[in-house]
């Protein structure tokens, strides 16, 4: 091998040795989860990551370290309840149940139609039968916001999310872009609770009683930025980025507290060794992509 390319085997093996035997992702992991729960955009354990994604990059030496401050339509969760009525009208079983984010406060009481996955095609079987009905969609098939659509722009009073993995938990995900607050009440529940009020739908029909408490409201989030300059104006810039913000239910290790520690180690490691570089690097984590990739 040339003197350059053991040069650059070198360079790999401690560069991959300090990833493997440093515990600072594992840190940054433990804190956005830990510390900062789910990320929620616009509240204050994402002011808290922020500051904390901010801290990190001044310590690992990285340049033109800001955040970018921008307004969106953020949400605040309110209570959520779910009853499967009888036929007088009165709650025969209360079920588990989330608002969804985004959700505007509201009760209904109505008769569920199933959805299914909530293709175009399954609209269209349904046909008027949607209108002045609550629909049931599985998360499976299109995108959430195109059944949630679908079941507004055919008269639907409400929406329900399913989940369709066993283990009791509710489904969450937006059901706004951000912009303006949405019109019909909408909540997720798991498999299971889908499934009982599907059996019921087998008996004849079911009814439900669905009532939201949630509050949209417009908040201020914060993207972060730092870069590693190169060494060759002309070289340009290679971004690596991911999101922050995450959902107020959970922790949100996976989605995406993990892939913004990989992004703060990918600059640690790197930081160092900058004077190899021609191209400059840019690191770049974004809020508000729960509510429709709004920071990017």
């Amino acid at each position: 091998m040339t003197d350059e390319a053991v040069e650059l085997v070198e360079l790999e093996r401690r560069l991959l040795g300090d990833v493997w035997t440093s515990p600072a992702l594992w840190e940054s992991v433990g804190y956005l989860c830990d510390a900062c729960n789910g990320r929620f955009a616009g509240t204050d354990d994402e002011r808290r990551a922020g500051d904390f994604l901010l801290e990190r990059f001044r310590e690992i030496g990285a340049e033109n370290v800001t955040a970018e401050t921008f307004e969106m339509n953020g949400w605040q969760r309110g209570d959520a309840r779910l009853a499967l009525l009888d036929s007088w009208g009165a709650a025969a079983r209360d079920l588990p149940c989330l608002a969804l984010p985004g959700s505007p406060a509201g009760r209904v009481e109505a008769e569920v139609v199933d959805g299914g996955p909530g293709t175009a095609a399954d609209f269209e079987r349904l046909g008027d039968a949607v209108a002045g009905k609550v629909v049931l969609a599985d998360d499976t098939g299109p995108h959430r916001l195109e059944k949630y659509a679908r079941s507004q722009m055919n008269g639907a009073v409400a929406f329900i999310f399913a989940r369709t993995k066993p283990g009791m938990l509710a489904l969450t995900g937006s059901l706004s872009l951000g912009k303006k607050p949405v019109s019909l009440p909408g909540i997720g529940v798991s498999l299971e609770t889908a499934s009982l009020v599907r059996r019921q739908m087998d008996e004849g029909s079911a009814r439900v009683r669905v009532a939201v408490e949630g509050e949209s409201r417009v908040v201020l989030a914060r993207n972060i930025l730092a870069e590693l300059p190169g060494s060759d104006p002309d070289a340009g810039w290679i971004v690596a980025c991911g999101h922050y913000d995450g959902h107020d239910i959970a922790q949100g290790a996976q989605d995406n507290a993990t892939g913004t520690a990989v992004v703060l180690e990918t600059a640690r490691v790197l930081a160092p060794v900058r004077s190899h570089f021609k191209a400059g690097l840019r690191f770049i984590l974004f809020s508000g992509e729960e509510f429709g990739v709004l920071g990017s």
